[in-house]
């Protein structure tokens, strides 16, 4: 790749970047109620009403963070869990998703538990008679527990963020020394500039901030959702050891995001909620 356009790449990841946070899958690690976690038995404040979906049945943990445990930075939660659950059978295979109203907590939630009750135990969670062997869901995106270890890591914009373009566009302008204004990224560059960007810029993975990832579109394209500036959580499909831990229809990528107000004063009852799959 030609030096400018090298100048660009860099510039771009230079003044894009922002403390993130990877998740890593940890399948030999042994996890319980109170620790981060994908899928698995929750922690649960026995004083809370458990979260149903719009039929009544219980939901099912997709993930938590222990902030008391793991330790982060603001504008997180520097204390207390942070959950997010799911629909436990979807027989429309949407895991959730309400396409007219993304936001709406209809048949997945987010919980903020201030603080953690560590008497609460994990029979007395099972007593709440509620779906945890996600192994056993059929439609389920999670195929079973696993621990995550939570590592802080600067993560800078990806080609597919609906941000992209305009940044694209102004830094571009800058270093190409060229006027260029609303023009795509891939009518700039070439073929083999393009491959380089998303390889260099690839935002995959699963992460607590940072930027998002997709395999089609942003669903902040559509302006009625461009607040939900802050990506909040993203999980994406992921294979060890020949076989999947996670599967989001034919192997997506799902994200919760949300306005950075809310994410400030902790308030947690209108995040976007969207997964896509090629």
């Amino acid at each position: 790749m030609e030096a400018k356009m090298q100048q660009l790449l860099d510039t771009i990841k230079q003044r894009t970047k922002k403390p993130a946070y990877t998740l890593t899958l940890q399948p030999e690690k042994t996890v319980g109620i109170f620790d981060s976690k994908f899928g698995g038995v929750p922690y649960w404040d026995l004083q809370k009403p458990y979260p149903q979906d719009s039929n009544g049945n219980k939901l099912a943990l997709l993930a938590q963070f222990n902030f008391d445990k793991d330790k982060v930075s603001e504008p997180l939660p520097t204390k207390g869990m942070l959950q997010f659950f799911l629909i436990a059978e979807d027989k429309d295979y949407l895991y959730g998703l309400d396409f007219d109203n993304p936001t709406k907590q209809k048949n997945f939630r987010v919980v903020y538990h201030e603080t953690i009750d560590t008497s609460v135990t994990e029979t007395q969670i099972k007593a709440l008679d509620i779906p945890w062997d996600t192994h056993s869901l059929e439609h389920f995106p999670l195929l079973r527990e696993v621990g995550i270890d939570i590592t802080p890591q600067e993560i800078s914009i990806n080609c597919t963020d609906v941000n992209f373009d305009k940044i694209f566009c102004e830094i571009a302008s800058e270093v190409l020394q060229k006027d260029i204004h609303d023009v795509p990224y891939y009518d700039i560059l070439d073929e083999e500039e393009e491959d380089t960007f998303y390889e260099e810029l690839a935002t995959d993975g699963h992460s607590l901030l940072g930027y998002p990832y997709f395999t089609q579109c942003d669903p902040r394209e559509d302006k009625t959702f461009a607040a939900y500036s802050t990506l909040l959580f993203q999980m994406d499909s992921e294979y060890i050891h020949n076989e999947y831990y996670v599967i989001w229809g034919d192997a997506g990528v799902c994200n919760f995001f949300i306005k950075p107000e809310d994410l400030q004063n902790k308030k947690f009852d209108d995040v976007l909620y969207n997964w896509d799959c090629t």
